[in-house]
């Protein structure tokens, strides 16, 4: 090689070794720990849970805005409440349940959350289609099945519990009531289970609680007490009214059949006794997994009776007409054109 072309190349590498160490320092120090009040601008109160308060927060880091919760009081069993709702929503990583992205300490414990843009269950059922809320319906049941197969159940499942972006994805939150009843097998995630009848306080929604809910120190709760708050969601989306209308833990209560609270709606028979099934006074009588109320919303969406309902001859044949309308209109046509020839 060329003395002058080797001096030219023997100049070059020491500056392009220089641009490589600035680029290297500068993503280096991308990556070291930032404290949480310099990485988090903490802004206007959201909304507030039973044990919570939840802010708008700018994660400078991510560049991008958050949910941050921090417990309502500053009390030890708040604070212990708190880190535990924290702990089991982070453990459940499924599409239509909020992610948790942090946990930290900021003059107070605090977890952030996916910043979610759009409207309650409570306020889209009078907005859209039945079939349309009935799809939401069945996107709560895949994540309430997904939190049961790993031992969690919900306990608060409520219409303002759920909520769906400016896209149509479901996301079902507020795990703050929720319990970890069982550590699955091959589970990696070792988030001990919580002891039932610990207390007697009634926690949760009236209107939407199972009987069980009402006696905590008699009862155990267990996946078939979520499956009857799931009715009472269906119970909201038929009605567009709550099943029961009761704010007292002490208030007597009393299940009308969706039919008869919202007779103008005329109600599909098969989802009424999906929802009276679902929300049957005794456990044992109710589905005894997510996955079967599930099925059963599908049947009808697919145009086939539940199973729930004992369908009729009549009816099972009406239903076989209208998923096979353009057969039949053509059956029928032939079967007029050759008894007239």
């Amino acid at each position: 090689m060329p003395r002058n072309k080797q001096e030219s190349l023997s100049q070059s590498v020491p500056e392009i070794d220089d641009r490589l160490g600035d680029l290297y320092q500068q993503l280096n120090h991308q990556e070291e720990y930032i404290e949480p009040d310099e990485r988090y601008q903490v802004e206007d109160l959201m909304a507030q849970g039973g044990l919570k308060d939840i802010h708008k927060a700018f994660d400078c880091k991510a560049s991008r805005y958050v949910a941050m919760a921090f417990p309502k009081d500053d009390s030890k069993e708040s604070e212990e409440a708190f880190r535990r709702e924290a702990q089991i929503s982070a453990l459940l990583e499924h599409s239509n349940i909020i992610p948790v992205y942090d946990m930290g300490w900021l003059k107070q414990p605090f977890f952030t959350m996916k910043l979610v843009q759009g409207e309650s269950l409570n306020k889209a059922i009078y907005n859209q289609p039945l079939n349309k809320s009935l799809q939401v319906f069945i996107k709560i049941c895949d994540a309430i099945s997904y939190a049961h197969s790993r031992g969690v159940v919900h306990l608060d499942l409520k219409p303002d519990n759920v909520c769906i972006d400016n896209f149509g994805e479901v996301f079902v939150y507020d795990w703050g009531m929720a319990l970890r009843l069982y550590i699955p097998e091959d589970d990696m995630n070792f988030l001990s289970p919580d002891i039932q009848g610990a207390s007697n306080e009634c926690k949760g929604t009236p209107a939407f609680m199972a009987p069980e809910q009402l006696t905590p120190n008699k009862k155990v709760v267990d996946e078939r007490t979520d499956i009857f708050s799931l009715g009472g969601l269906l119970y909201s989306i038929l009605t567009k009214k709550v099943p029961f209308d009761i704010k007292s833990f002490n208030s007597k209560r009393e299940l009308i059949a969706p039919s008869k609270r919202s007779p103008e709606l005329h109600i599909d028979n098969g989802l009424v006794a999906v929802c009276l099934k679902a929300m049957s006074e005794n456990p044992d009588q109710r589905y005894q997994t997510v996955d079967e109320l599930r099925h059963e919303i599908d049947l009808y969406l697919d145009g086939f009776a539940p199973s729930a309902e004992n369908a009729s001859f009549l009816k099972t044949l009406s239903l076989l007409v209208r998923r096979h309308k353009k057969i039949c209109v053509t059956v029928m046509i032939a079967f007029t054109i050759i008894t007239t020839l």
